[in-house]
C-alpha cells in the first residue's frame, strides 16, 4: 500500500474546499468592514444566549487540549473580548493520565499547538527558546537534547539518548530525524528530570511528548503555507473528519519544505553549488470507536530529509593544516570534489487501544519504527576542506525497533479510587541498530565511487576501510506508580520500575575494501554482550497549605541510561559503555496570584551522575565516535517560570510569559579525559595511537556539556480587535550564558553567549479563519551553533541560521 504524498493530500484539501459551502459574499463583506458577525448563522446561536463570562474579569482559561473542541468564531465575536492565546492553562498527560499541568507535582513545560505558533516555535530545534534549562542542538541530522545539563549529543544509533522522545506515546530511540518540522499538533510537554519510574530507559534528564492531533468527529481542514528567507517554502495540511458515521473517523496530516543552504562555499572551494534541502511528511491516522468504552486508533508517520545541510559546516583545522587549508569564516564552507548529500528517513507505524472497564482503564501501545541514515550522492567530506585528504560514507545507520506497553490505571468509581490514582503497567523494547557499513578512505579515493571501483582501468591510489558493527537489544520492564490522597492538603506518590535489558554486539569487523568492491577480512572482533537490571524507585510528597490553587512538592528519583558498545571500530576492538545512572532530588511550588491572572511555578534540584557517559570523535584512536564513562558529576539549579495576563479587565489580550533557569553542573571525578591537545592537534587518551606517550588528562571540576549557567526568556503577546477580525503582535526574546560542547571544555568548541529576538504579527480574518502572519527570527543577526565537535582534522561548527523573515497565509475550518 502507498501513502498519499504531501502534494496528493493537498489536492485531496482543495477538492473538499471546493465541496464545502461559501458563506454568502455580502456577510463577508460586511464582516471584513466591521459589520456585525455575532448575526451571521443565527440559528447557532439562541436569542437567549446569556453573555460571555468573558466580559468580566476572569482567572486564565484552561483548555483540555486533547479534546479537539475549540469555540466557534461566531461565538468570540459575539462579545468575548480577545484574550492572548498564551494564557490558556494545559490539560498534560505526564504522569500517564490527564491532569492539570498547575496539579502535576513534576517541573513540565507545556505548551499547545496555538501556544506555540503564537511563540513562532515550529519545529524541536526551536523549543529551547521558550524552555530556560532545555538546550536543543542538531548533530549531522540526529536531534540533540539537555535539559538541566544531563543529555547526549551523540550522532551513532547504536547508542541512547539522555532525553527520551515519545511520539502519541511510542518510543523514538533514534533521534534521526526529530529535528524536523511539526505536523499538526495537540501540544508538547517538555518533562524536567529523570523520569524512570513511568517513562523508562533513557529518561535521566527527561522526556519530550509530542502529542499530534487524533481524528475528528467533524470535519476539519488546516492549510497552512509559507515563504521565507533563503527561499524557502513550507507547506502543512492536515484534513480530519468522520467516515462512517461516529465509528470511524480519519485524518492525514502532510508536510513538504524545501529550502536554499545558508552556507556560502569559500573561493577555493571545489564544490560552487549545494542542492536545496527539502523535507517531506506524512501522518494518516484512524480510529474506531468499537463502543462507549473502547476504542483503537491506528496510526502512521513517514518523515523523509534530503540535502547537505545536516553535513555542512566551517571548520577550525589544526595548526598542522591551517597553512594548507583555505580560511572559512561564519556561514562559509569549503569542499573538495566529494559532494555533500544526506538522506534520513523515519518510519513509524502504530496504534493506541483503549478500554474503559468498570473497574480500571486499560491502553495498549504497539509500534515498528525503521529508520535509516544513507548518502545516496556522494560522501561525507571527512577532513572538511577543499583538500582531498579523507572522505567517510555510512551505508547505512539505521535501527529497526519494536515496542509493546500494557498500561493499567485508575477510573473514577473504580478499584482503590476513593483514595488512590493508580497506573502499573508492563514494557517491551527490541531493536537492531548500527551501521553496516561505515567507509573511511584516505585520498585521493572518493567513496561515492565505490560502487564502480570494479570498472576502473587502474587500481585507487590510497586506502578505503570499511566498519561493520550492529547491536541488538532486547528490554523488560514492569512498573508502577500510585498516589495516595492522605488528607485534602496532603498526598503521598510511591513508584517503581524494575528493567532487564540484553544488548550485545551481532557483527563487529573491520576490512580492507578491494579494487573491485568486495572486503578483505582484516580483523573480526569479539561478539560481547552484557545484560543490565536496574531497579528505579520514585517518592513524591505533594503540600496544598494554602488551599487548592497553590501545590508544594518534593521528590526522589532515579533513572538510567542504557550501556553500550562503540560500534565504529577501524583498527581497534569494541569497547563497553556502562549505564549512566542519576539520582536526582527536587522541590517545586505551583500556583496562582491576582485571581488567577498570574501562574507560576518554582522548583529547585540537585542530580548526582555516575559513569556519566562521555564522547570524543577520532579515527586515530582506532574508530570513529567513541563512547567512555566520566566517573561521577553532578547538576544542581534552581528556575521558574509565569505566565501572566496583566491586565484582564481592560486589557484581557495583553500577555507576559517568561522563566529563568540557574544551573551549575561539573564533573566531580573525571580523571580519564580523552580529547586533543590545543597546540598540536594531537589526541590523548587510553585509545591514543601514542600510548603512554599521550596519557588520559583530568578533566575533574570541567562543565558538563550544554549546561549553561544562566538561560531565560520572555514573550510578550497582544491580541487586538480589528474590523473582521483580530490583530495578534508577538515578540519572543531568549538569553544563553553559553557552555562548551564537549567535556574537555576547549574554547573553540564553546558557545558564547547570546541572545535571540524574534517578532510576528498576524491578522485573523475570523469569518473564514484565515491569519495572515509576518515574522522574523534572529532579528539581531546573532552568531551561535547547532553543534560544534572537535576530530582529527580541526572543530568543525554547525553554524545556526542568521536573520530571516516569512510570510505565512493559513486557513483553519472547523
Amino acid at each position: 500500500m502507498r501513502w498519499p504524498t504531501s502534494k496528493e493530500a493537498l489536492y485531496i484539501t482543495l477538492v473538499i474546499v471546493c465541496l464545502h459551502p461559501a458563506a454568502r459574499a455580502q456577510d463577508d463583506l460586511d464582516a471584513l468592514l466591521g459589520g456585525d458577525t455575532a448575526a451571521a448563522r443565527p440559528a447557532e446561536a439562541p436569542n437567549d444566549a446569556e453573555p460571555s463570562a468573558a466580559e468580566e474579569p476572569q482567572a486564565l482559561d484552561t483548555i483540555a487540549v486533547g479534546s479537539g473542541q475549540e469555540m466557534p468564531a461566531e461565538a468570540v465575536a459575539a462579545g468575548r473580548r480577545p484574550s492572548s492565546r498564551l494564557v490558556e492553562e494545559i490539560v498534560v498527560t505526564a504522569q500517564k493520565r490527564e491532569e492539570n499541568l498547575q496539579d502535576v507535582p513534576v517541573s513540565v513545560a507545556a505548551f499547545s499547538g496555538d501556544q506555540l505558533q503564537a511563540l513562532g516555535v515550529d519545529n524541536p530545534k526551536d523549543l529551547g527558546n521558550v524552555t530556560p534549562g532545555f538546550v536543543t542542538n542538531d548533530s549531522l541530522g540526529f536531534a540533540a537534547y539537555s535539559i538541566r545539563g544531563v543529555g547526549s549529543d551523540i550522532f551513532v544509533p547504536s547508542a541512547d539518548t539522555g532525553v527520551a522522545t515519545y511520539v502519541d506515546g511510542i518510543y523514538q530511540p533514534l533521534p534521526i530525524g526529530l529535528a524536523t518540522d511539526f505536523g499538526r499538533l495537540e501540544r508538547i510537554e517538555v518533562l524536567k528530570g529523570p523520569q524512570g519510574t513511568l517513562y523508562g530507559r533513557n529518561t535521566v534528564g527527561g522526556a519530550v511528548n509530542i502529542i499530534t492531533r487524533k481524528p475528528a468527529e467533524q470535519l476539519e481542514v488546516y492549510v497552512r503555507g509559507e515563504r521565507a528567507s533563503f527561499d524557502t517554502t513550507r507547506l502543512k495540511v492536515y484534513v480530519s473528519g468522520p467516515l462512517y458515521s461516529d465509528v470511524v473517523s480519519a485524518g492525514i496530516s502532510a508536510i513538504r519544505n524545501r529550502s536554499q543552504t545558508y552556507y556560502r562555499p569559500t573561493p577555493e572551494s571545489v564544490i560552487q553549488g549545494f542542492a536545496d534541502d527539502v523535507t517531506e511528511g506524512i501522518n494518516p491516522r484512524v480510529m474506531l470507536r468499537l463502543g462507549d468504552d473502547l476504542d483503537l486508533t491506528l496510526s502512521a508517520m513517514y518523515v523523509k530529509l534530503t540535502g547537505p545541510s545536516v553535513m555542512l559546516g566551517t571548520l577550525d583545522p589544526w595548526p598542522a593544516y591551517d597553512l594548507l587549508m583555505a580560511d572559512q569564516g561564519d556561514y562559509e564552507v569549503s569542499r573538495d570534489s566529494v559532494e555533500d548529500h544526506w538522506q534520513n528517513e523515519n518510519l513509524l507505524g502504530y496504534l493506541e487501544l483503549n478500554w474503559r472497564l468498570p473497574m480500571f482503564g486499560v491502553k495498549l501501545l504497539a509500534s515498528h519504527q525503521d529508520q535509516e541514515q544513507r548518502q545516496p550522492i556522494g560522501a561525507l567530506d571527512y577532513d572538511q576542506s577543499e583538500l582531498p585528504l579523507a572522505t567517510a560514507r555510512q551505508d547505512p545507520a539505521f535501527g529497526k525497533v519494536d515496542t509493546v506497553e500494557l498500561q493499567l490505571s485508575s477510573t473514577p468509581g473504580g478499584w482503590l479510587a476513593e483514595d488512590f490514582v493508580w497506573t502499573a503497567g508492563l514494557y517491551y523494547y527490541h531493536a537492531v541498530t548500527g551501521i553496516d557499513p561505515m567507509y573511511l578512505a584516505a585520498a585521493p579515493l572518493q567513496t561515492d565511487r565505490l560502487p564502480l571501483i570494479g570498472a576502473l582501468p587502474l587500481p585507487p591510489i590510497g586506502v578505503t576501510l570499511a566498519s561493520h558493527g550492529i547491536l541488538a537489544t532486547d528490554a523488560l520492564a514492569g512498573f508502577g506508580q500510585m498516589t495516595w490522597h492522605a488528607l485534602d492538603w496532603l498526598s503521598l506518590t510511591l513508584g517503581a520500575r524494575y528493567q532487564v535489558e540484553d544488548r550485545g554486539l551481532t557483527r563487529a569487523d573491520s576490512n580492507l575494501v578491494n579494487p573491485d568492491g568486495s572486503e578483505t577480512r582484516i580483523d573480526n572482533y569479539p561478539l560481547d554482550s552484557v545484560t543490565t537490571r536496574r531497579f528505579s524507585p520514585k517518592v513524591s510528597l505533594e503540600f496544598r497549605p494554602f488551599g487548592g490553587d497553590t501545590l508544594l512538592y518534593a521528590s526522589f528519583q532515579q533513572a538510567t541510561k542504557s550501556g553500550t558498545f562503540n560500534v565504529v571500530n577501524f583498527s581497534a576492538p569494541p569497547s563497553a559503555v556502562r549505564p549512566q545512572d542519576v539520582t536526582a532530588y527536587e522541590a517545586g511550588l505551583k500556583g496562582t496570584l491576582f485571581d488567577g491572572g498570574l501562574r507560576y511555578d518554582l522548583a529547585v534540584y540537585h542530580y548526582e551522575i555516575d559513569d556519566f557517559q562521555a564522547q570524543y570523535v577520532s579515527v586515530s584512536s582506532g574508530g570513529a565516535l567513541n563512547l567512555y564513562n566520566a566517573p561521577s558529576a553532578y547538576s544542581r539549579g534552581a528556575e521558574g517560570n509565569l505566565v501572566w495576563q496583566v491586565f484582564p479587565e481592560w486589557n484581557p489580550g495583553f500577555a507576559l510569559s517568561g522563566g529563568v533557569a540557574f544551573m551549575d553542573a561539573h564533573f566531580d571525578e573525571f580523571p580519564n579525559g580523552s580529547g586533543y591537545d590545543e597546540q598540536t592537534g594531537l589526541f590523548f587518551g587510553e585509545r591514543a595511537l601514542a600510548g603512554p606517550l599521550a596519557p588520559p588528562r583530568d578533566f575533574t571540576g570541567n562543565e558538563m556539556t550544554a549546561s549553561p549557567e544562566l538561560t531565560a526568556t520572555l514573550g510578550i503577546n497582544q491580541l487586538l480587535q480589528a474590523p473582521g477580525g483580530e490583530i495578534e503582535i508577538g515578540v519572543q526574546a531568549s538569553y544563553n550564558s553559553g557552555f562548551f560542547f564537549d567535556v574537555q571544555n576547549m574554547q573553540r568548541a564553546s558557545q558564547p553567549e547570546y541572545c535571540l529576538i524574534g517578532a510576528r504579527l498576524s491578522y485573523m480574518f475570523e469569518r473564514w479563519q484565515l491569519r495572515a502572519t509576518l515574522s522574523g527570527q534572529n532579528l539581531t543577526d546573532e552568531l551561535y551553533y547547532r553543534s560544534r565537535f572537535t576530530f582529527d582534522f580541526g572543530t568543525a561548527s554547525q553554524v545556526a541560521p542568521p536573520r530571516s523573515v516569512a510570510f505565512s497565509l493559513e486557513w483553519d475550518f472547523q
